[in-house]
């Protein structure tokens, strides 16, 4: 239908252009004739007005070919839209098909199957009917531990309620506690840093006063023996001298008696110059000898 209603508008297009063509002058019979879809539905409705010179003029048997070129492609192009529409509805049958067979061997399948599984529930619901008359003597047993157990589950709730109050109150008296040593605690830490201040303020004090009274004994010790040192130095030279003096006499003892023991004449000053010359040499070598 919708065929047809398209080449009856198309033929009405063009009866009412070559009366157009008609009533027309152009101004250039050069130009083709061309005509919109646009301007023929403007033209139909009716609010379309031609300008003088749109159109050239043509012949009827131009107008005929271009009409007849213009459905024989259209009449093409339709032909091909309808056997590509033919193919595609038949690879479309073609697909409904398998996918109709594969479906129903599937919900066959998944029928078997429910089937299999309504068997089995209808065992085990005989079994479960079975079971519930057996137990249905123990319903008023059940009902009473039903009970039992709600009154259980009201102790608990209460118990737990009483629990957390305890909690809380344990709790804030712990804190009151904790506060309290810890005050205590920090007053405690106080006096004793203050004890221990002033411990070793006093033992800093006793220290400095016995480091100061030890090293006054300690001068005056020195200073003893700095003084013992040289009245010893003095004795020392007193008895070093002693020695030189007694180790002379010695010498002059030994000489002398050499002197005596030796027979004959003794030559003038030989006795008192070697003898002197000889302790000179005695008194420099004992010095040397006490110094080292």
């Amino acid at each position: 239908m919708w065929h047809l209603a398209i080449k009856t508008n198309a033929v009405q297009a063009v009866c009412f252009c070559l009366k157009e063509q008609t009533l027309m002058k152009p101004h250039n019979e050069h130009y083709s004739w061309k005509l919109s879809a646009q301007d023929l539905l403007f033209r139909r409705s009716g609010r379309w007005r031609p300008s003088p010179g749109r159109f050239p003029k043509l012949s009827l048997c131009t107008l005929q070919q271009e009409y007849m070129s213009y459905m024989s492609k259209r009449t093409q192009k339709r032909q091909s839209a309808i056997v590509t529409l033919s193919d595609q509805n038949h690879q479309a049958q073609e697909n409904l098909k398998r996918q109709r067979e594969e479906n129903l061997d599937k919900y066959q399948e998944q029928a078997n199957e429910l089937k299999k599984e309504i068997l089995e529930k209808e065992n085990e619901l005989a079994l479960l009917n079975i079971e519930i008359a057996e137990l249905r003597e123990f319903k008023s047993l059940q009902q009473q531990q039903l009970g039992r157990i709600a009154e259980l589950e009201r102790e608990v709730t209460s118990m737990h309620c009483r629990h957390s109050e305890s909690l809380q109150a344990l709790k804030a008296g712990f804190l009151s506690e904790k506060e309290r040593y810890e005050a205590q605690a920090k007053q405690k830490i106080q006096a004793l840093a203050l004890a221990a201040n002033r411990e070793a303020s006093r033992c800093l004090l006793s220290h400095t006063r016995a480091v100061s009274l030890e090293n006054q004994h300690l001068r005056e010790e020195l200073q003893q023996l700095i003084q013992r040192a040289h009245s010893l130095r003095g004795l020392q030279d007193q008895l070093q001298a002693q020695r030189q003096q007694l180790l002379l006499e010695r010498e002059y003892v030994r000489e002398l008696r050499r002197l005596r023991a030796t027979p004959g004449p003794t030559p003038p000053g030989s006795h008192t110059r070697p003898l002197g010359v000889d302790r000179g040499r005695e008194d420099t070598r004992h010095h040397r000898t006490a110094d080292t």
